[in-house]
C-alpha cells in the first residue's frame, strides 16, 4: 500500500478513536442530566430522568409556598462522639414577598420552636426557640434565660436561609432544578420497606467547585423524601464531613395558613427588657477579615 495512503489511513482512524471518546464522554454527561432540547432536535426522545422531572415539580411546588408550618423531629447525632440530641417541636417558614405600593418587601424567615427533648428515655420539657428574621438569628433559651442574637447577614445583602447545603435548618422548600444541579449529582433511589409512606427518595453528593476545587457544600451526602401527593417534605437526612448525621421529620404540614397576627408572634426577635434577669448576648455583623464570620448554621448542644 502507498505509505501515504497508510498515513492518511492513521490519520482518519485516530481521529475516529478521538470522535468516539468525545461521543462517550457527551453520553455520559447525558444520563445525568439529559438534553431534551438536542434529543428532540435529533428526533429521538428518550425518559426523562426521574430525578429531574421530580426537581421540576418540587420547584414549582415551591413557588407557590407564602408560608409553612409542620411538627418535627430533630434528631442529631455526632459521628466523633457519639453524642445524640433529639429535640421535638414546630418549624415555620414565611417566604420571601416582593415590595407593594403599600408595603416594603420583606425577606424569607424561619423560626423553630422546640418544646420537648429526650433525655436519657425521658421526655422532658426543654422549651428553646431560633428565629432567623432575614437579617439576625436568635436564639432564646426559656429555662436558662439566654438570648442571643446573631447578625448573620451583612447590611444590604438578602440570604437564602433554605439553601440546600448551607442554610440553618436543613428544610428543602422551594428549591430551584438549575441551582440543585449546578451543586449537586442527584440521584432518585429506589424506595425501601422503612422509608416514609407515599414518598419519593433523592439522594444529593455535592460537585467540585470548578474555581477551588474543593465540594459544594459542607455535607458530603442528603436525602431527601417528599410526599408524592403534596410534593411536601417529610423527611431530611443530611452527613457532613465529620460523619455528624442529622435527621429531620416533618408531619401535619400546613401551607399557606399563618396570618400576619400569628407571624407577628412567631417572629418577634425583640430582645428581652433589661433586669428580667436574662443574659442577653447581641453579635453584630463583622467584616470577615476582622473576625470568623458568625456561622449560620443552626447551633445545639445537650445543654438543657
Amino acid at each position: 500500500m502507498n505509505p501515504f495512503a497508510n498515513q492518511r489511513l492513521s490519520v482518519i482512524l485516530g481521529s475516529l478513536l478521538v470522535l468516539a471518546s468525545l461521543n462517550t464522554t457527551q453520553a455520559e454527561a447525558e444520563k445525568a442530566v439529559p438534553d431534551t432540547a438536542c434529543h428532540k432536535a435529533l428526533g429521538c426522545c428518550p425518559p426523562p430522568n426521574p430525578a429531574i422531572t421530580w426537581l421540576d415539580k418540587l420547584e414549582a411546588a415551591g413557588r407557590k409556598i407564602r408560608s409553612y408550618q409542620a411538627k418535627v423531629v430533630y434528631d442529631k447525632e455526632q459521628g466523633l462522639l457519639g453524642d445524640r440530641v433529639i429535640r421535638m417541636g414546630t418549624v415555620t417558614y414565611l417566604a420571601a414577598s416582593p415590595a407593594a405600593p403599600t408595603k416594603p418587601a420583606t425577606p424569607a424567615c424561619f423560626a423553630v420552636r422546640f418544646d420537648n427533648m429526650v433525655v436519657g428515655t425521658a421526655l422532658r420539657k426543654r422549651p428553646r426557640q431560633y428565629i432567623f428574621d432575614g437579617t439576625w438569628l436568635v436564639e432564646r433559651h426559656e429555662k436558662q434565660k439566654v438570648f442571643i442574637k446573631r447578625q448573620i447577614v451583612a447590611p444590604g445583602e438578602t440570604y437564602d436561609p433554605l439553601k440546600l447545603g448551607s442554610g440553618p435548618f436543613p428544610l428543602p422548600l422551594g428549591q430551584k432544578r438549575a441551582e440543585v444541579l449546578r451543586l449537586f449529582n442527584v440521584a432518585m433511589i429506589d424506595a425501601a420497606k422503612d422509608d416514609p409512606a407515599n414518598t419519593i427518595h433523592l439522594k444529593l453528593t455535592p460537585r467540585l467547585n470548578p474555581a477551588t476545587g474543593k465540594p459544594t457544600s459542607t455535607f458530603t451526602r442528603i436525602n431527601l423524601y417528599y410526599n408524592r401527593t403534596t410534593l411536601m417534605p417529610v423527611k431530611v437526612m443530611t452527613v457532613d464531613e465529620s460523619e455528624n448525621r442529622t435527621t429531620v421529620k416533618l408531619s401535619d404540614t400546613q401551607v399557606n395558613k399563618l396570618d400576619a397576627k400569628g407571624a407577628a408572634v412567631l417572629f418577634d426577635t425583640t430582645t428581652p427588657p433589661t433586669g428580667a434577669d436574662w443574659k442577653v448576648e447581641i453579635v453584630p455583623w463583622e467584616k470577615p477579615s476582622a473576625k470568623p464570620r458568625a456561622s449560620k448554621q443552626m447551633k445545639d448542644t445537650k445543654a438543657e
